[in-house]
């Protein structure tokens, strides 16, 4: 009797303890509080050869999804570019304050189907940048006359991720050490037939754009590999 009684009270000991020890370690610090610039002011009106076309609107036609965005993510921001070419290149950013497993940015996998459109995986690729490699994915998204080539990848706290196993790790590393990660989302896109030749122009605006922007936004947008 003795002994069922000791195994029961350290049963009961090791219950109590468990309970602080989950809520000592549950993750309560956000990556947020300390964001203090809006997305729209990360992105320079001139990249390179770039400059902001002013005549263009980035609209999101679909209000359903207007209204879905505008309630899950904390910023979002977009902006068209235009080169002396005529070239253009359309870049979205969205932000999410909470990237936890219940919480997160949209992917473009998700959303362009809620507009209409067809997607296609095409790859996931890593682009060269003047100093260090971008991992990407790449899609393909169509609605009758329309192709769109999207390039797209993710930050997840301050590190640069994709979807998948990558963004578990990181927000493992956070929680170990009791933060709550943000998440965002930078999606380049234009419009042309030839999807390869539309990634091409991306990439090489994103070279443009990585090298235009000050230590600060880069970090914000690209993320950084490791800490």
């Amino acid at each position: 009797m003795t002994v069922k009684i000791i195994l029961q009270a350290v049963l009961c000991v090791l219950m109590v303890s468990s309970y602080f020890i989950v809520d000592y370690v549950k993750p309560n610090k956000k990556i947020s509080a300390e964001r203090t610039t809006l997305l729209a002011d990360t992105l320079p009106d001139s990249v390179g050869e770039w400059n902001v076309d002013k005549q263009q609107v980035n609209v999101i036609e679909n209000q359903e999804l207007q209204d879905t965005v505008s309630r899950i993510y904390s910023d979002v921001a977009s902006k068209t570019y235009v080169n002396a070419n005529n070239q253009r290149v359309m870049v979205s950013l969205a932000y999410v304050s909470d990237q936890s497993d219940a919480m997160g940015v949209h992917l473009p996998e998700v959303c362009y189907p809620a507009q209409g459109f067809i997607v296609e995986k095409v790859d996931s690729i890593s682009l060269k940048l003047n100093d260090r490699d971008l991992p990407v994915n790449r899609i393909n998204a169509v609605a009758g006359e329309r192709r769109e080539p999207i390039i797209y990848w993710t930050v997840t706290g301050n590190y640069l991720t994709l979807p998948g196993n990558s963004t578990k790790l990181i927000q493992l590393k956070y929680a170990l050490s009791r933060k709550v990660p943000d998440g965002l989302l930078v999606r380049i896109s234009t419009i042309g037939e030839d999807r390869y030749q539309e990634y091409k122009i991306q990439e090489e605006f994103i070279n443009d754009l990585y090298k235009s922007l000050k230590e600060k936004s880069r970090a914000r947008l690209f993320g950084v590999t490791s800490e």
